[in-house]
């Protein structure tokens, strides 16, 4: 078995990391029906945690336009980047990519930056969302320990979305989709 301790903050739980192109063997409407649009929702629920906790008074609350606007700078980020993206990445396409950024968005595109910043850069939160995930479910049975995370709600939110997400992707791997979670 594995253990994952997610104390000491010394971890990263970037999705984007996550990302892979799909086999040469795999139905590319399969590929988008069970990996590209649950991953794409991976990361706008993530997103959507982090800009529902309004950081300093500033929260966001995601209707439609708001969500579209957030798919639209994380498929930006997977064309650029793919696997090597990260939160910095989504904020510079939010903030630049005059396609996503249109008159209509560009005070969503705004609140969102304003949210980001400190996940970007060398800020607070940084070093959780931009580089590779340590985030590994390959064993067949794998412990996490959340305990140290109970006080930041936002990142134990984050993290639990994305386990659920890489355990959803290791199912949909299987031959025979199974799995015993406790």
């Amino acid at each position: 078995g594995d253990f994952v301790d997610f104390g000491g903050g010394n971890f990263c739980i970037n999705p984007f990391s996550l990302y892979r192109e799909p086999s040469d063997i795999e139905d590319n409407n399969e590929y988008k029906e069970f990996f590209i649009l649950p991953f794409i929702n991976l990361i706008v629920s993530i997103l959507s945690i982090i800009f529902d906790s309004g950081k300093e008074g500033k929260k966001v609350v995601l209707d439609t336009k708001s969500r579209k606007v957030l798919e639209r700078a994380v498929k930006a980020v997977l064309a650029k980047k793919g696997s090597k993206g990260g939160f910095s990445d989504l904020k510079h396409e939010l903030m630049n990519n005059t396609i996503i950024r249109s008159p209509q968005v560009t005070e969503i595109c705004d609140d969102f930056e304003y949210i980001l910043r400190d996940y970007c850069d060398d800020e607070s939160y940084a070093k959780y969302f931009n580089g590779e995930s340590t985030l590994d479910i390959t064993n067949d049975f794998t412990v996490f320990e959340f305990s140290d995370l109970q006080q930041q709600e936002v990142l134990q939110n984050a993290v639990l979305i994305t386990i659920v997400f890489l355990t959803y992707a290791k199912m949909q791997g299987r031959e025979r989709r199974t799995a015993l979670i406790i």
